[in-house]
């Protein structure tokens, strides 16, 4: 079902500037990659913030300047939603690369769909989350977390201070809320 993916481009990588408020304003950096697939555009960020956590999220191009939440709910039908996560995840295994104690954190945004927003709880997109990290990363080297209340799926590096990680995940991911 992941079996594949879309080539993607390192687009930068920006640093947090404390005097905007945003949601989650706490973040050191966001790196940006971008890749197509047969019909539509995406772009994936991750938020880097200490200690070696990374929120993954992704939507499409054409929704950048968009600054509503649900644009990471918006429902494409184009079929290809295996193949985009597996990007993702090829995109954290690049990170993982680069910091060997990363952890990574999803939020499974409700699906919009002809404007109608599915409950935040255990929502699709946590369960498709869910069922590729423990397909993809599996639980030898990370310890798979959820919180099916908020759709909040933690994928926490066995190398670090799990507890830590949590603490500091949880202060960031209730702040969206």
């Amino acid at each position: 079902m992941f079996d594949s993916s879309y080539e993607f481009v390192n687009i930068g990588r920006t640093h947090g500037n404390p005097f905007i408020k945003e949601d989650h304003a706490n973040y050191t950096y966001i790196r940006r990659y971008k890749f197509k697939t047969e019909r539509e555009a995406y772009i994936v960020e991750i938020k880097c913030f200490k200690p070696s956590l990374y929120l993954v999220e992704f939507f499409l191009r054409k929704d950048k300047n968009n600054k509503k939440r649900s644009k990471y709910g918006r429902l494409t039908r184009n079929g290809k939603a295996s193949k985009i996560i597996s990007t993702c995840f090829r995109i954290m295994i690049q990170h993982l690369k680069k910091d060997e104690f990363a952890s990574f954190a999803f939020i499974g945004s409700p699906t919009v769909d002809d404007n109608v927003e599915e409950p935040i709880t255990l929502t699709q997109r946590f369960r498709i989350y869910r069922y590729a990290s423990i397909n993809l990363l599996g639980t030898e080297s990370f310890e798979q977390a959820a919180d099916e209340d908020t759709s909040c799926y933690l994928i926490l590096n066995n190398k670090v201070d799990k507890e830590a990680i949590k603490h500091e995940a949880n202060s960031i991911l209730s702040s969206l809320f």
